[in-house]
């Protein structure tokens, strides 16, 4: 039975191996009866055990195939959306900080211009004291030509002095009244020049023209890319030119100030003074007063002390603001001692006789006379307490006036108090979309311009206004500004 089960089956292994033969090869192997039993023995013995799993690696391979296929075009699919994310975020990190950067920029000019206009107005005032400087020394050289007539050798060099002195004056009030005019006239001048530049820049730097900027910035980068300042800006109500009463008291505290830090007075106010004398302070700018010993003997009275043994010459300049302009005063008296009204003895010092005067306008009201109002006049009196009081009023009745001279511009003024934070007060938020419409993706980035120095912060809001040094820096939305983002990108 063995040895007929052991044909059978060689049998058939020798069918299978004819049929999977070619023609040729199974003619060839019949020739040769050798080939054919050493076929035979090897193929049977490889595959007489697995004769049913030819074929089966096929559908395992197709399913691996589909696996790694499928997590390949997964995988790249995400890297794709994370690059275009990555991509648009810097996208809008650019923006906002180029944005911000040019709000800074925006905001350090605007300083820049006020410190020049409140330049102008301290220019004009040493101008128009210069002039009344000028017109003084030719008061004085005329008195010393009138004296110089008592010694006929000296009138020859008094009349060239005063000569001199006449052509001086005249120069330099007509280059004064040019100067002022190119500063000062209405649309030419440096002052409206400035001005205007101030709110083109500031303008350019509100919503509409930081929309601009980030566009072009993203736009450079990526041309299907659209970035915007979300809605809320509030850049606009934080700045304004309006003059008011509050505006001029401060613009004229500056120049002050200003001023006050060039001139040395003989009492100095202090550093901190009082709302209720501010105006006073700045009504008298600067006040000099020169008393000097003249060679005059004292023969009215009795002289108590080795000063009232001669008389004295007094010299007083005086440079005041003005609601209109400034007015610098120059005066010279010879003053003597007054007598006792029971006793002959020397008390009080008087003016006796006025040698020389001078005062000099930089007024912008057409209309207004050329001397003081009776109210500027007596806070004058009282805050300066005049010694020259004859001289002065001569001084007043030859006083002159420039009429190229129309005032100062108007400051721009940064108003922390409109905005939400007082030390990053003008803070972007920039929308960035990527893509159609229907399929758009946002990223939104964040940047404030902010002062840097936290000395400012608790002395005067004029730093924001009039200190160049502003800064643009990068910054994570808050939750809030994200919502008010998505809200706007969604509406849209």
């Amino acid at each position: 039975m063995t040895s007929v089960a052991a044909i059978a089956k060689d049998h058939c292994v020798v069918l299978d191996w004819t049929r999977a033969m070619s023609r040729r090869d199974q003619t060839l192997a019949l020739s040769r009866p050798a080939l054919l039993v050493k076929s035979l023995f090897k193929r049977g013995k490889r595959h007489a055990h697995f004769p049913m799993q030819l074929g089966q690696i096929f559908p395992l391979s197709l399913l691996i195939l589909g696996i790694i296929s499928s997590l390949a075009l997964f995988f790249g699919k995400y890297a794709l959306d994370i690059n275009r994310v990555h991509h648009r975020q810097n996208l809008a990190d650019a923006a906002a900080l180029s944005a911000a950067t040019w709000r800074a920029r925006a905001l350090n000019f605007n300083a820049f211009a006020n410190r020049a206009l409140i330049a102008q107005e301290v220019y004009a005032a040493h101008l128009t004291e210069a002039n009344g400087w000028a017109a003084y020394a030719k008061s004085l050289a005329k008195r010393g030509q009138e004296l110089a007539q008592i010694f006929p050798a000296a009138q020859p060099a008094a009349q060239t002095i005063a000569r001199l002195i006449s052509i001086d004056e005249q120069l330099l009030h007509q280059l004064s009244e040019l100067e002022l005019f190119a500063r000062t006239a209405p649309g030419l001048g440096l002052n409206d020049q400035l001005a205007s530049a101030q709110y083109a820049f500031l303008r350019s730097a509100d919503g509409f023209g930081l929309s601009a900027i980030a566009n072009e910035i993203v736009q450079a980068a990526d041309s299907n890319a659209f970035a915007h300042v979300v809605a809320g800006d509030r850049f606009s109500q934080s700045w304004t030119s309006e003059v008011t009463d509050q505006a001029k008291a401060q613009q004229r505290k500056l120049i002050w100030q200003s001023l006050r830090t060039q001139t040395q007075t003989l009492e100095p106010p202090s550093p901190e003074p009082e709302e209720h004398d501010v105006a006073t302070r700045q009504l008298a700018v600067d006040h000099q007063v020169e008393d000097q010993i003249a060679p005059i003997p004292t023969l009215n009275c009795i002289p108590r002390s080795l000063k009232q043994l001669t008389g004295r010459l007094v010299r007083e300049s005086a440079l005041q603001q003005l609601e209109t302009g400034w007015q610098s005063n120059h005066s010279l008296s010879l003053h003597g001692w007054r007598r006792g009204r029971l006793l002959p003895i020397c008390g009080d010092q008087r003016e006796s006789m006025p040698i020389a005067w001078a005062q000099r306008q930089s007024s912008h009201q057409s209309g207004a006379d050329d001397m003081s109002t009776p109210t500027e006049s007596a806070e004058l009196q009282d805050s300066i307490n005049w010694q020259n009081g004859q001289a002065k009023e001569l001084a007043q009745m030859d006083s002159s006036r420039f009429d190229g001279y129309f005032g100062a511009g108007r400051l721009m003024r940064i108003d922390p108090q409109n905005v939400r934070a007082l030390r990053h007060p003008l803070r972007i938020l920039i929308s960035v979309r990527t893509g159609p419409k229907q399929s758009a993706g946002y990223s939104f980035g964040a940047a404030w311009v902010f002062h840097p120095d936290p000395i400012h912060e608790s002395t005067s809001p004029s730093s924001y206004w009039l200190f160049p040094n502003w800064q643009a820096r990068l910054s994570v939305p808050t939750k809030d500004e994200l919502l008010q983002a998505e809200q706007g990108a969604a509406g849209r």
